[in-house]
Formats: structure tokens, sequence, C-alpha cells
């Protein structure tokens, strides 16, 4: 427990955020009741300034006659999210990228209710095949397209091999999307997702997008150009899916 002699409106700030809370309380005088485990931690009241990321990350000050009956707590709320988070049913306000991600960050399922795809489930769309054409990843409940920067051979591979394929060859496609994803270039072809690749600068703009050629290794994928005419204005409506993992 926390001694709760000066505890402070900033260190249940911090408390809240951790938990999930936007807006906080901090109370004392066992309002809860009496700390059934012995104090700890020294008082860490006065040292907060509201911003910390973890209450560890404020300076700690020495308990002085502290008793049971005094211990530190808070009442959280949630009265708000900010644009970028997400307003769970339960008041908790999580990252939008959390939002079916195949994990219950809401703590009551509400993040991965109504959820066109899951975080990490890749496509393909627009080619001459199921095999070929550009690449839709879903990331925030959106299928999105992605910036072909510094799309690689590697990045293809990934992707295939999500779609059931043992190879990928890099294709670059041209057009406009609603929503892009930013170029992913980081992967080392054995990863088994494409959120498990590194990510690059993120690109603000972007007007060519990648896709991939997929094979099988008895395929010869030499004959498939490296540039082929994909429209990623239609990545709404899927050619194939795979059945992607979750990543919290």
């Amino acid at each position: 427990a926390i001694c709760g002699n000066v505890w402070s409106s900033n260190d249940a700030k911090v408390v809240c955020r951790q938990l999930g809370f936007n807006s906080s309380n901090a109370t004392t005088t066992s309002q809860f009741g009496v700390a059934t485990t012995p104090s700890q931690l020294a008082d860490v009241a006065g040292g907060c300034n509201g911003t910390e990321l973890t209450l560890y990350s404020c300076p700690r000050y020495p308990a002085v006659s502290c008793t049971s009956a005094n211990p530190a707590a808070v009442i959280c709320s949630s009265p708000y999210c900010s644009s970028t988070m997400f307003n769970c049913r339960n008041g908790l306000c999580i990252d939008t990228r959390y939002v079916c991600d195949g994990y219950n960050d809401c703590r009551d399922n509400s993040d991965e209710r109504n959820c066109s795809c899951t975080r990490g489930m890749v496509r393909v769309e627009g080619g001459v095949t199921s095999a070929q054409g550009t690449v839709g990843v879903c990331f925030g409940n959106q299928w999105k397209a992605v910036c072909d920067t510094y799309w690689t051979n590697e990045d293809a591979k990934v992707v295939c091999g999500q779609l059931g394929y043992t190879g990928g060859k890099a294709l670059y496609g041209s057009g406009s999307a609603s929503f892009y994803w930013s170029s992913v270039g980081g992967c080392r072809g054995n990863e088994s997702i494409i959120t498990a690749c590194a990510f690059t600068t993120p690109v603000l703009s972007c007007s060519s997008y990648a896709g991939v050629s997929c094979y099988n290794l008895s395929t010869n994928p030499t004959s498939t150009s490296s540039s082929v005419a994909m429209n990623p204005t239609s990545i709404s409506s899927s050619v194939a899916a795979a059945i992607g993992g979750g990543v919290g």
C-alpha cells in the first residue's frame, strides 16, 4: 500500500492514466477501508507532476508516521476520450491501435466487437488472379493499402505466407486510396504476420501502392512483371483474405 499522508491529485492522475482512465480524484483517510498490507512504498505524494507514464517514475519521499488507516486511494473516471482513443463501453479509453487486435484491451471486450477484420490480416485484390494484386492490411478495423516506398520481396513473402503460399514477389502499382498504411520495408521474410515486421519512417503522402505476386515453390514467378496496374480504391472488397494473429 502507499501512504496517503501527502497523496495528491497529480499522483492520482498518474495512477488513473496507467489504468486507462482520463480523469481522477485523490482520496485518503480510509474512504475504501484500511490497508490490508503494511506500507511497502515510500510516500509518492508531492512528487508527481501528473505527466508521468508510471507511478514509479515519480520522486518518492520517506513515509513518516503512516498508519494502515490512511492509505492512498483514487477514484478514476473517463468522461471523454481524445480523438486518438477508443471509448470502451465500460468508460475506459484505449489507443485506437488496440481496437480489433485480438486482445481484450477494454476488459469488457467492447474493443473486439463488430470487427470487420483483425489487426494484421492481409488480402490482395485487383490482380489478374487471386494470387496477385494490391496488398490490403487490416489496421484499426479498416482495410488499408500499403505505400510501396520501401516495399521489398521480403515483405511480399510475408504477405504471401499469410495467404498460404510459399513465396512471393513484390509488385508496385499506382492510383489513389482513401486509407493507406505506412510503408513497411523491414521484413526479414520469415515473419508469420506483416505487423511483426519493423516499420520504416512514416510516409506522409503516398501515390503508389504495394502489391504482391504469390506462388508456390513449384511455380516459376519470373514471368510476372514487377509493375502492374492495380486499383487500391476498391480496397473494401476482398478477393482473398488470410487469417492473421492479433498483435497487442
